[in-house]
């Protein structure tokens, strides 16, 4: 399993669980609530103390999550709020998803480029093959020129 998808079950697992915790306090008059940390990672048992408010807020997008401070991963995610307890990420799914839409543009691009290198290859190979032949055809004209002397007697 590669390092994103790693840190993307990790996150879920914590994910999961803070929801249980938001469920149970749900049932009482709780106004804060006790999370922890959905950082990527696996080893990080961070609490954070978040409102119930707060918390109902970032579960409305599904690609935000309360993290502690400076367990950001700026790679993969931007921090858009926070206070001095929690910081809430968001995913750059659409920035990779501009990143991967620009990859494949440049790749195709450059299967362009390959493709029309190639072509200038063949051209150029043809020209060559063209040019070798006509040194052979000049090369056997002038093996059936006789030698200068035999030349010299036929002017006489």
């Amino acid at each position: 399993m590669d390092r994103h998808a790693r840190l993307a079950r990790n996150e879920a697992i914590f994910r999961e669980v803070n929801e249980r915790i938001d469920e149970l306090a749900q049932r009482g008059e709780l106004d804060t609530l006790h999370i922890l940390c959905e950082c990527g990672n696996p080893d990080c048992k961070e609490p954070l103390t978040v409102s119930v408010a707060q918390y109902e807020r970032v579960r409305q997008e599904p690609t935000d999550f309360f993290v502690a401070p400076g367990h950001v991963i700026p790679a993969i995610e931007k921090v858009i709020d926070g206070t001095a307890g929690f910081e809430v990420v968001r995913k750059l799914a659409e920035e990779s998803q501009a990143a991967a839409a620009t990859i494949a543009e440049l790749i195709q691009q450059i299967q362009r480029d390959t493709g029309h290198a190639v072509e200038v290859v063949e051209q150029g190979s043809k020209q060559t093959e063209a040019g070798v032949e006509t040194v052979e055809k000049a090369h056997e004209a002038f093996g059936r020129i006789k030698e200068p002397e035999e030349l010299v007697e036929l002017s006489r």
